[in-house]
């Protein structure tokens, strides 16, 4: 019998939209050695940890530093996006998203966050909606980060679930192959060419019930 226990979300895009906080501080980490770092460029991040990133935008812009120095510039990236988030509040959380995790965690669901921040616990805990989560993981707690499936399959396991019994909700195409390769069923949300490999798609979570994706996804 095919059948949902629990719901994984990823958080950037699913949760929250913070996106334009990480364009905006990579931008000004750019700047500080002279590119000018575009939207078009912050596209290519999607989905990626810190460290990908800034090699993603240090070979955009010709640059070439130490491993050290490398550590630095994450480090002061983080610092910047940091101070932008300070003021995060539930009113700050994507429309309908809330109410949705609610609504699963009343139903019996288990509730995981599989994320490739290292702010993720920071960013729940300011938003005061983390003691909804029976499991949280996100790019601290894992060496191999999205598109491998690591930090979906250590959820599962955290919550006691079969990954195959697991649903995801994943905005970036890395979020979704590392899923899928995990052998999990996943609904997107997002911009149609990074969600196209998704089981469903959705354009938000208002008035969206847990039993009836559960019912679609498992047509």
């Amino acid at each position: 019998m095919k059948i949902i226990e629990a719901f994984i979300f990823d958080l950037d895009g699913i949760i929250v939209d913070t996106t334009h906080h990480h364009y905006a501080s990579w931008k000004i980490l750019a700047k500080s050695f002279n590119y000018d770092f575009r939207e078009e460029d912050n596209e290519q991040l999607k989905g990626a940890n810190r460290m990908t990133s800034l090699n993603i935008l240090l070979a955009l812009s010709g640059q070439s530093f130490s491993e050290q120095d490398k550590g630095l510039l994450c480090e002061k990236k983080n610092n910047i996006y940091l101070d932008m988030i300070s003021n995060l509040t539930r009113g700050d959380m994507l429309p309908g998203v809330y109410e949705f995790i609610l609504n699963a965690k009343t139903s019996g669901l288990k509730i995981g966050m599989a994320s490739s921040s290292k702010n993720a616990r920071a960013t729940l805990n300011r938003l005061k909606i983390d003691e909804l989560f029976d499991a949280m993981l996100d790019a601290n707690d894992i060496l191999r980060g999205k598109p491998f499936p690591d930090v979906y399959l250590k959820v599962s396991d955290m919550l006691v679930v079969k990954p195959q019994q697991c649903l995801v909700f994943e905005d970036a195409f890395s979020g979704i192959k590392a899923a899928k390769e995990a052998g999990m069923r996943v609904v997107g949300m997002g911009q149609p060419a990074q969600v196209i490999q998704a089981d469903l798609t959705i354009d938000s979570f208002v008035d969206l019930d847990p039993t009836q994706i559960m019912n679609i996804i498992l047509t």
